[in-house]
């Protein structure tokens, strides 16, 4: 469930940098 998370949060974390640029 923690890595499951972690993976989902940088998942997304990348796709947040990636609109912000």
């Amino acid at each position: 469930i923690i890595l499951a998370a972690f993976g989902g949060g940088f998942t997304w974390g990348s796709v947040y940098l990636k609109w912000a640029y």
